[in-house]
């Protein structure tokens, strides 16, 4: 040890390194959290820096003290790499900290190491030495190239990228933990500021680096901001991935209404104009929804509000609470609860059509019931009768007609049963074939004469075309059973009048109607007479026969034929069903002489 004097320098050096290996120690212990790790080596590097100086400083040699500073670049170089590392780590940019980048960021002190450990043979890191003092037992380093670029411009581009990152983390996303972060930023800049110094011509003691003395400094912000701030106890970026990440609005008032933190989905539902509106008074920050600014500077703790957009309406729940220890502060919660709100609406509209399903399928099966068991008793009674061998001829005649009346009715319920079965299976077909318009309403006429003149009732039937005009590609037996349950559900509900069917050009399309003079349909039944097993009105059901699907086999079939059924009907005076299909007429060919 006869060539070492340790001096001042060598004790101050000293102090610096046992801090900085005192706070690496602590943030190693807790090494579980964000950023300790990074934050264990950072402070490792330069306490390894300045443990190395030490010899530098007190060596009598000018070859010892190059010998030591080489061996000191190993940290010199690592700590402004460790320190980015760090300040990414905490400010949640770790999708950077992958090993390519980590290596790519250690390229240039690696490179920079291998020059420093070789100077002597091309002087690129140091170019001279200037004699060791007398007082001070230090001397003077002049550097050559590779030091300002690969060491000293790599290091305060390095400063620059980590000092961006902490502005932004300081001004936008910090607010609860300004003082860790200018406290991790005083860290980051006393290093940088003792080098300008070492390097200028201002430099108190020539010769004095007195940068690794500057992490005494470093160390002890870093060492407030672990014990007193809390600053690997409470993690900045869990909080602020916690908020941005949530749906829900936050926000925070103090008892002036200043905007104390405030995340994007508050800023979204608010529709505030302003990135950065941190420290102003929320009543002037210029809310693009006043209803919910409004619901936010109110006394009420727990408010639902609606909002109306461009074609929707949205529902929002805004809570409110004072934060512990904070008199007149406000932790505002803006929750959307239009989702939930329209499904709660869904559930209870599918739970009443549930409700009328499981009624009209019990009216249905007591219709079918009545719709089947009536003209069979009716068959059975007259069956009977027929039996007996002094029944009359006049008499025989009547029963007959009644037992064919009886059977015919369980053959219409029967085969609308089957009808609608094959809609709903998807085995009704559109089959398309050339017909006759006016042969089918003579068809349909004399079908259904004889019902009506029993009823005192007028038929009539309107042709809406020539006879070559009249023949049209259509699916025949839809159409017939369209207008068949039409005209019978005309006779059922009219007791006195006329009814008329037929059909009529329109350009491109044909209108088919029935028009009757019936009982009529009110107008709360209109839309609902169409789905299955209901009537006009309920308690129909025993006056008038029917199982209640004749008009919904009319529906399923006028839309298979591109149309839609249209009714108008007036209570007491009658009703008009008209549907339109798209006209095909058959072309003929020209005839050639």
């Amino acid at each position: 040890m006869n060539n070492y004097i340790f001096t001042l320098f060598s004790l101050l050096f000293l102090a610096s390194s046992l801090v900085s290996f005192f706070v690496s120690f602590v943030a190693w212990q807790r090494k579980r959290e964000r950023g300790a790790v990074e934050l264990a080596l950072l402070m490792l590097s330069a306490g390894l820096w300045a443990f190395l100086i030490i010899f530098e400083t007190a060596s009598t040699t000018l070859e010892g003290k190059i010998f030591w500073s080489k061996a000191a670049y190993v940290g010199a170089l690592s700590t402004p790499v460790l320190f980015l590392m760090f300040v990414l780590k905490i400010t949640g940019r770790d999708k950077y900290l992958n090993a390519k980048t980590i290596l790519a960021l250690f390229i240039s002190p690696a490179v920079v190491f291998i020059l420093a450990l070789t100077n002597e043979f091309h002087h690129l890191i140091w170019t001279g030495f200037a004699p060791i003092s007398e007082v001070t037992n230090l001397t003077t380093y002049y550097h050559g190239i590779i030091f300002w670029i690969g060491y000293f411009g790599y290091a305060y581009l390095l400063l620059i990228i980590s000092s961006i990152y902490l502005f932004k983390f300081i001004i936008h996303r910090a607010s609860p933990f300004k003082s860790q972060a200018k406290a991790i930023f005083v860290a980051l800049l006393c290093p940088w500021l003792a080098s300008v110094l070492y390097v200028s011509d201002y430099n108190p003691i020539p010769g004095f680096d007195l940068v690794p003395l500057s992490m005494i400094i470093s160390g002890t912000f870093l060492a407030l901001a672990l014990f007193k701030n809390r600053l690997l106890d409470i993690t900045p970026v869990a909080r602020v991935t916690l908020l941005e990440t949530l749906e829900d609005g936050i926000l925070v008032l103090d008892r002036y209404h200043r905007v104390q933190d405030i995340n994007n989905s508050a800023v979204l539902y608010l529709e505030v104009d302003k990135k950065n509106i941190i420290g102003e008074d929320f009543s002037l920050i210029g809310s693009g929804v006043k209803s919910i600014a409004d619901a936010v500077l109110n006394e009420l703790t727990n408010q639902m509000i609606q909002v109306k957009y461009p074609g929707k309406i949205k529902h929002f729940n805004i809570t409110k609470q004072e934060i512990k220890n904070y008199p007149g502060s406000k932790l505002v919660i803006i929750r959307d609860k239009t989702t939930e709100i329209e499904r709660e609406q869904e559930l209870l509209i599918e739970k009443g059509r549930a409700q009328e399903s499981d009624r009209l399928k019990s009216s249905f099966v007591a219709n079918l019931s009545h719709e089947i068991r009536t003209p069979i008793n009716v068959i059975t009674g007259f069956l009977d009768l027929l039996n007996q061998k002094d029944i009359e001829e006049k008499d025989q005649a009547i029963y007959v007609d009644l037992l064919k009346k009886s059977t015919d009715r369980i053959l219409n319920t029967l085969n609308d049963i089957i009808e609608i079965s094959k809609i709903e299976a998807g085995q009704a077909k559109l089959t398309e074939t050339q017909i006759n318009l006016n042969e089918i309403m003579d068809y349909l006429f004399n079908i259904f004469i004889k019902d009506a003149q029993a009823k005192g009732i007028a038929l009539n039937f309107n042709k809406g075309m020539d006879d070559k005009s009249a023949l049209i590609i259509v699916d025949r037996p839809k159409l017939v059973t369209i207008f068949s349950n039409l005209i019978k559900n005309s006779l059922k509900f009219t007791d006195k009048g006329s009814i008329e069917f037929g059909y009529k050009l329109n350009d491109d399309t044909l209108l088919f109607y029935v028009k009757d003079t019936g009982i009529g349909i009110p107008l709360d039944r209109k839309e609902m007479i169409f789905n299955r097993f209901v009537q006009a009105e309920q308690t129909m059901n025993r006056p008038y026969e029917g199982a209640g699907l004749g008009l919904s086999i009319v529906k399923a079939y006028v839309d298979m034929l591109g149309g839609e059924v249209v009714l108008d009907s007036v209570v007491g005076e009658g009703s008009t069903f008209s549907f339109s299909v798209k006209y095909k007429p058959v072309i003929f060919p020209l005839n050639i002489d």
